[in-house]
């Protein structure tokens, strides 16, 4: 499938990043993987301020920022913003995107699974996601591809 043409195909890729399980406040087990998509193509041409200043955004990304309706602007650092675009069926679409830049200007994504959204959450969980979507973030960021953050598959 492609969105806002970074091409994603969730289902044939394998995890990445932490192992580690998170426990919720009455002690239940809940993992989070994320997984890579495809290539971020193409792929904007950026320099270390722009980089840094993805940094900068991906730290301030609160667990409420992954949720809504498509929308510019979730959050602006600088040369970048926070946007959530058009998701595939089942997902949130939040990309960071370079400010003032024609397309292509995503030079960072995440599909976060509505599995994750606070409803199907037990309390403590919500963190947890949402150091996971950052940690996503910076991979996606890292290795120029969509990452898919979703409830660990067995």
């Amino acid at each position: 499938m492609t969105q806002e043409g970074v091409p994603v195909d969730p289902e044939t890729v394998e995890p990445i990043g932490s192992e580690a399980a998170e426990t919720d406040l009455a002690g239940r087990q809940f993992e989070v993987e994320i997984v890579p998509g495809l290539d971020i193509s193409p792929y904007p041409q950026v320099n270390n301020t722009i980089i840094n200043d993805c940094t900068v955004i991906v730290s301030k990304i609160d667990y409420a920022d992954l949720w809504g309706p498509p929308k510019s602007n979730v959050k602006t650092y600088q040369n970048v913003r926070l946007d959530r675009q058009a998701p595939p069926p089942d997902f949130q679409n939040v990309q960071v995107q370079i400010n003032n830049r024609p397309a292509p200007s995503t030079m960072a994504g995440i599909l976060v699974d509505h599995s994750l959204a606070e409803k199907y959450l037990q309390p403590g969980q919500k963190e947890y996601v949402q150091r996971k979507a950052r940690d996503a973030m910076l991979q996606s960021r890292n290795t120029k591809k969509m990452m898919i953050v979703r409830r660990k598959q067995s």
